[in-house]
């Protein structure tokens, strides 16, 4: 079974479903959030719970092959421009990961830093999400959080 796309129109869509990741999602539970005509396009946010309660995410970019409108220097640009060098954990040529701890503000500054300042791709318009790995409801046993109110 698919994933069913979820839509980023709303104004506090994005932070809604960083926070629903958090909550309900389980280690490795994603949020995808793609562009609508180059899926290769997106960014990850990928949950991690180090002990009962100590949980965040990794956003991952990892640009499609053929998207022309990257130069070679897209990396350097993303982590210098966005200020997130502290929280680089790996880096290629083709690849961004960041420890995102459970900041979702910082995670939307992420994936607004890659679609609308280095992709110029609006979020609202020209992107949706998916959700993998994550729960209806909070079963903390599978999540590792009892509440999360960020």
């Amino acid at each position: 079974m698919r994933p069913a796309p979820q839509e980023l129109s709303a104004t506090e869509a994005v932070p809604a479903m960083l926070r629903y990741l958090l909550s309900n999602g389980i280690d490795g539970g994603e949020l995808r959030i793609q562009a609508r005509t180059q899926p290769s396009t997106r960014v990850v946010f990928r949950k991690y719970i180090r002990a009962p309660g100590k949980i965040g995410f990794f956003g991952i970019f990892e640009p499609s092959i053929n998207d022309t409108r990257l130069d070679a220097n897209w990396c350097a640009q993303l982590t210098r421009a966005s200020n997130f060098a502290g929280a680089l954990t790996s880096e290629t040529p083709n690849r961004v990961q960041l420890d995102l701890g459970d900041d979702v503000g910082r995670a939307e500054e992420f994936v607004t830093s890659v679609f609308e300042n280095l992709l110029h791709t609006s979020i609202k318009r020209d992107c949706v999400a998916y959700f993998e790995g994550v729960l209806i409801s909070n079963v903390p046993r599978l999540t590792g959080v009892d509440t999360f109110t960020k």
